[in-house]
């Protein structure tokens, strides 16, 4: 088991504010971050083990510098205007005046990981992954741009790892983000030009690995 505390005074945070149709690095302000992590790892017996995590952060602006906006809105520390703009008779109203957020921070992240070998004998072993990451609602942007918006998230992977004994070689076949979760993991809001670019993660990919132990 082993756990952490952090804190940081963060001063002149660099973000990107956006002007027009461009993406203008800033000195957005200060903030200050405080969280604890925890991680633990158990073997289980008869080939079964299990680790696991979880992360909290608590992240705010102590100072937004002045002039400091999106696309022409000014933040400040209790409200982040961006919302009203781009959907004003959506669900936007429930983000209205709400407090601007650091983009990229979640508030809590967990990871569950069990972990199986199966004795396979002469045959050799087969070890079975899987992995889970929780992650709460984050925002892409300086403005907390609703349309760029994470919601909390699930991911799963999973593979299978066959290893013969005596052997150089090893084999794995699995899966990431086998739920097929789609979500934005980074973009801009273009106000000048009312356009969205966004990139979305990879939807569910298969691989084949082949490694070889010299």
């Amino acid at each position: 088991l082993n756990l952490a505390g952090f804190h940081t005074s963060y001063k002149d945070i660099q973000l990107n504010e956006q002007l027009g149709i461009s993406p203008t690095l800033v000195n957005a302000g200060d903030a200050r971050i405080w969280g604890a992590e925890a991680e633990a790892e158990a073997v289980l017996g008869n080939g079964l083990s299990f680790n696991a995590a979880v992360g909290y952060t608590n992240a705010k602006y102590t100072r937004i510098a002045d002039g400091v906006g999106d696309n022409g809105n000014d933040l400040t520390l209790n409200t982040c205007p961006e919302y009203a703009v781009l959907y004003p008779h959506g669900d936007s109203r429930a983000y209205v005046n709400h407090q601007c957020r650091l983009p990229k921070t979640p508030s809590w992240k967990t990871v569950i990981g069990p972990q199986y070998v199966a004795d396979l004998g002469d045959k050799g072993e087969m070890q079975f992954n899987l992995d889970w990451t929780f992650t709460t609602e984050i925002f892409n942007d300086l403005g907390n741009s609703i349309a760029l918006r994470r919601p909390d998230t699930n991911i799963v992977n999973g593979s299978i790892t066959y290893r013969p004994h005596d052997a150089h070689w090893e084999a794995t076949g699995g899966a990431t983000n086998l739920t097929n979760e789609r979500y934005v993991v980074t973009g801009q809001w273009q106000g000048g030009v009312s356009v969205v670019d966004a990139t979305y993660i990879a939807p569910r990919e298969w691989y084949l690995t082949m490694r070889f132990h010299y």
